[in-house]
């Protein structure tokens, strides 16, 4: 089981999603470093070392979250991208899983519980 630090970037345009995203990660673990972006352009020349997760925004100011996977992917070519989206479109879906994320959420009242499952889990592996 890995025990070492995990590290989160949180992508997200929304201040009360990114902040309910954070008190979630934290509340469940205990050794998380959590950064949040407001863009993805921020995000790739503010990101200093590899994250292990990407939590993604599908709709933000400037580049598209989707559409951004393949630079992220670059940037952090071993992190987990989790898109969350509140959109439930077909070929979104697709796109992003094209582009390389590891998982898509549709946006609800269980996202957080979702994003600290697929983590703890992953970190079990």
């Amino acid at each position: 089981m890995k025990t070492s630090k995990i590290n989160v970037v949180i992508v997200e345009d929304n201040e009360l999603e990114s902040q309910i995203l954070i008190h979630a990660l934290s509340s469940f673990f205990s050794n998380i470093s959590i950064s949040v972006f407001k863009s993805v352009e921020s995000a790739l020349t503010s990101v200093s070392s590899s994250p292990g997760y990407i939590i993604l925004d599908h709709f933000l100011e400037g580049k598209n979250g989707i559409d951004s996977i393949p630079l992220l992917k670059k940037m952090a070519p071993s992190a987990k991208i989790i898109v969350a989206s509140a959109q439930n479109n077909v070929d979104d879906f697709r796109k992003a899983y094209d582009f390389g994320a590891n998982i898509y959420y549709k946006k609800n009242n269980l996202l957080c519980n979702s994003i600290v499952s697929y983590i703890n889990l992953d970190i079990k592996k």
